[in-house]
């Protein structure tokens, strides 16, 4: 096997590892992909518990996140096909580095477009909140950061030790 053979198949890997909170995520015949944080309200339900978002915030935001799921659902299958597209390849025992490459890129680009819409909603639900609660979402937002880092640091010293 070659470098490059190795850094392709390791990368694609990675990128599956990545994907599988968009594809993998999602229920056994449900079309929709499970957000971070808990669960109810959408996997939003830290923000709405925390937040004390009042009755019409909420709506709005229902209202906002369902668009945006609608929207996107084209999307949505698209990371799903692209990344069953690349496990097949990896599956197959003779995968082409350079397809496996190209699915990689392409899988990639489609999950970083669904990470930007999401981030452009989450921008307008903060325009929505009073400054208290942006100050709180902040807060929690900012705490939310720190546990991840620390679980990334805590699952690098296991790999790494």
């Amino acid at each position: 096997m070659t470098r490059n053979t190795i850094w392709a198949g390791a990368l694609a890997l990675a990128t599956l590892a990545s994907g599988a909170a968009y594809v993998g995520a999602a229920p056994a015949g449900k079309g929709g992909f499970q957000h971070e944080g808990r669960r109810g309200h959408g996997g939003h339900g830290f923000a709405f518990e925390e937040l004390n978002l009042t009755d019409e915030q909420k709506a709005a935001f229902k209202d906002m996140a369902k668009q945006q799921h609608e929207a996107n659902k084209p999307l949505y299958e698209q990371v799903r096909q692209r990344h069953q597209e690349l496990k097949a390849m990896l599956d197959s025992g003779n995968a082409d580095q350079s397809q496996v490459g190209a699915a990689t890129l392409a899988l990639h680009q489609a999950e970083s477009q669904l990470k930007a819409q999401r981030e452009q909603m989450m921008e307008r639900f903060v325009q929505m909140l009073t400054p208290e609660q942006k100050a709180k979402y902040d807060q929690l937002k900012q705490e939310r950061e720190q546990k991840r880092q620390q679980f990334r640091e805590q699952r690098g010293q296991r790999t790494n030790g």
